[in-house]
């Protein structure tokens, strides 16, 4: 077996491929007894498996809609209104909803399963624009008469 010859040998691979036998045998300072076996008898039988997505969370991309809101679950959550068509990470948890453009987190909101309605907060809208339900209507009925009374039916489903 050739050793490598590199100038600090403890932390250098053989070129077999054998690691160093790193502190295996010390001892624990208070116990005075191996490592290993203190590993093997208390802290391997208290170990538990790892979950099989890290901290429970999930993922989902997601695009914001015209209202500036994303879509997860059937519940709507406000990102900022510059993000308008994009698309977004989710990163789904049991208590909250965090939203992600390139890696960096825009927004955090408590996660609802409420379906059909929308968690906002008032300082992410655009300033200037309401769209309320008169307003939605007018809209539509500058439309055509069939797409106010669409219209007029969707916002009765949803109960605004």
């Amino acid at each position: 077996m050739q050793h490598c010859c590199w100038p600090h040998k403890q932390y250098c691979r053989t070129w077999d491929n054998r690691k160093p036998n790193w502190g295996v045998a010390r001892r624990a300072s208070t116990s005075q007894q191996h490592r290993p076996r203190l590993f093997k008898q208390i802290d391997r039988p208290a170990l538990k498996p790892l979950p099989l997505s890290p901290s429970g969370a999930t993922w989902k991309t997601v695009r914001v809609h015209p209202d500036y809101h994303v879509e997860i679950d059937r519940h709507f959550y406000s990102v900022p209104y510059q993000y308008v068509h994009e698309q977004m990470e989710a990163r789904i948890s049991e208590s909250t909803v965090e939203i992600f453009r390139h890696g960096r987190r825009l927004v955090t909101h408590v996660r609802s399963l409420v379906p059909g309605k929308a968690t906002t907060y008032p300082s992410i809208g655009r300033p200037g624009i309401a769209w309320t339900p008169d307003r939605l209507m007018e809209k539509g009925r500058t439309i055509g008469p069939s797409t106010g009374s669409v219209i007029q039916t969707v916002l009765r489903s949803r109960h605004n």
